[in-house]
């Protein structure tokens, strides 16, 4: 092999790690996009208004996936929320504690969004997670409520309707 042939050999592998990792690097940065301040704007905000009025129907009709209300029936959760109310008193806010929402992808589920959120009320403040996907229609709903890891107790073991 000539030395011309080694540098053409050498000059190709060089081109096509650069095309892989420029590609690799625009993938990543597509998928990392910061999401949150469009959850929080097209959907948390939103929630936590129609929640503090009453709107719970409302609520229940236009932020939470198809999988959410194969969960939890209207009438259910319609009772979580007066539940709440008078456990923890009236919402004041529902804003982000970690200021991100990750993506990520659970076995057989498409890519979702997990964030950690601070739910504000008269008598108590408490850590929750959402689990949050995007529709068809391009828009933000919640799939799930938990809460935090950070606020669990012996007597909270399970997905809990905020």
């Amino acid at each position: 092999m000539t030395k011309k042939q080694s540098n053409l050999i050498l000059a190709g592998v060089a081109i096509v790690v650069i095309i892989l990792g420029v590609a690799g690097y625009l993938n990543q940065k597509n998928r990392d996009e910061n999401v949150t301040p469009k959850i929080i704007e097209q959907l948390v905000d939103p929630y936590t208004q129609a929640l503090k009025e009453g709107k719970y129907e409302y609520a229940y009709n236009n932020f939470t996936s198809d999988a959410y209300k194969n969960d939890n029936s209207l009438d259910e959760y319609i009772e979580a929320q007066k539940n709440n109310r008078e456990k923890f008193g009236k919402l004041i806010d529902i804003e982000p504690l970690s200021g991100l929402f990750l993506q990520e992808k659970k076995m057989h589920k498409d890519w979702n969004f997990i964030g950690t959120l601070r739910y504000k009320a008269e008598q108590r403040q408490l850590r929750i997670q959402i689990e949050v996907i995007v529709s068809d229609e391009k828009k933000f709903l919640i799939n799930n409520t938990y809460l935090s890891m950070l606020q669990y107790d012996s007597h909270s073991n399970q997905p809990m309707i905020f």
